[in-house]
């Protein structure tokens, strides 16, 4: 059994305007995420094993933005490099310990208030490498849903 949950983020981001609606969008966040592989067998004792339950993320995001206004909409798209930081192996016996690679493609806007810019994005991120080196299951890839708050 998959079981799919929540988790937080926490980073730092910056903007290159490389024309007046092209940004270069570097980021690097600390995650933490609650998924887990849950599986059990017959003959042997079940076993629990978590999927990047913290990691270190390495985006490089190009946004496209429109419009002049208070409010701006952005989309955005790059790749993400994820590096796992746990490395239990009492718990982590089943996935890779090294790095997991996806593209993010995403929707925000820029929201302009009296001393920063608030801009919450929609972020979606498939994984591309397969992350199961465990041979009761085929292949899992690390796909992540992100609703990012960043105050700018």
């Amino acid at each position: 059994m998959i079981s799919n949950g929540g988790g937080v983020s926490i980073g730092i981001f910056m903007d290159y305007y490389i024309s007046k609606y092209l940004l270069f969008s570097p980021k690097t966040e600390v995650s933490f995420n609650s998924c887990r592989v849950e599986l059990s067998f017959q003959d042997k004792p079940g076993r629990t094993d978590y999927v990047f339950p913290a990691s270190i993320d390495i985006m490089t995001h190009f946004q496209y933005k429109t419009g002049n206004g208070k409010v701006q909409l952005y989309f955005l798209a790059g790749p993400d490099v994820k590096f796992r930081l746990s490395t239990n192996s009492k718990t982590n016996t089943g996935y890779k310990n090294s790095a997991d690679l996806a593209i993010d493609f995403g929707i925000g806007f820029n929201e302009k208030i009296r001393y920063f810019i608030f801009a919450p994005e929609l972020r979606y991120s498939p994984g591309l490498l397969n992350i199961n080196k465990d041979p009761a299951l085929q292949n899992l890839n690390f796909n992540k849903i992100s609703l990012i708050l960043n105050f700018k």
